[in-house]
Order: C-alpha cells, then sequence, then structure tokens
C-alpha cells in the first residue's frame, strides 16, 4: 500500500515542529563567551576614533574658516560634505565586509583608526600659519 504524497507545506510544518525543540534547547544550554566582549571592545574604539576626526575637523574649522576667507555657508558645505562621506561609505562597507570577511575589515579599520592616531607624531614644521 503506498502513502499519499505530504504536501511542501505539511513538510515544513513537520520539519519546523521536529527540530525546534532541539534547536531551542541548544540555543539556551551555550554560555556566553567573551568575544562579545572583544567585539564591544574594538567597536568602542573604532567610534572613540572616528568621534575624535570629527572633533578635530570642528575646532580646525574656525582656523581654516579664517585663513582661507571661507563663508559660515562654505564651512557648512565642507561640513556637510564630510559627513556624507560617512553616509555614503555605510553600504560599501557592509558590502565589502560580507564579501571579504569580517576579519579583513576588522583589519583594515583597525590599521586605518593606528594610522590616524599615529598622525599626532608628525612634526609640525617651523613655519608660521598665521
Amino acid at each position: 500500500m503506498m502513502r499519499e504524497p505530504r504536501t511542501e507545506r505539511a513538510a515544513f510544518s513537520s520539519f519546523s515542529t521536529k527540530h525546534k525543540i532541539r534547536m531551542e534547547s541548544a540555543l539556551t544550554d551555550q554560555r556566553p563567551t567573551r568575544v562579545r566582549w572583544q567585539i564591544l571592545a574594538i567597536l568602542s574604539l573604532i567610534m572613540v576614533v572616528t568621534a575624535f576626526g570629527r572633533l578635530n575637523l570642528g575646532i580646525a574649522g574656525k582656523s581654516m574658516q579664517e585663513e582661507f576667507h571661507l563663508s559660515s555657508q562654505a564651512m557648512g558645505w565642507i561640513f556637510g560634505a564630510f559627513a556624507f562621506g560617512y553616509a555614503l561609505f555605510q553600504v560599501p562597507s557592509g558590502w565589502a565586509a560580507d564579501r571579504l570577511g569580517t576579519k579583513t575589515l576588522t583589519l583594515a579599520i583597525l590599521w586605518w583608526a593606528t594610522l590616524t592616531m599615529l598622525m599626532n607624531l608628525v612634526p609640525i614644521s617651523r613655519c608660521d600659519y598665521r
């Protein structure tokens, strides 16, 4: 005697019911690892470095405005372009993370952050910028 073929929906509901309990118990039995704290530390470091970058532009803005005789409107466009750069690269960064992997992207961000911090060690020339 042959059984009737099951529909896809019936097969799916049977699969999900059967394995749902196993998956839930497997997820609740796992203990949290320290990786989440490492990720939080890296993300916090990245946020601090980028905040310093934005802060430096704001501080240097007044000197730039005076030196190059820029209007407040022109400075607004400059600051807007800086913020637009952050927004513009959100999607390509997400694509790069998916394509290249998070380890590669993390190394690239850490490399960028390190070089940004090392810029403080560049000696200032003796020229008078007034």
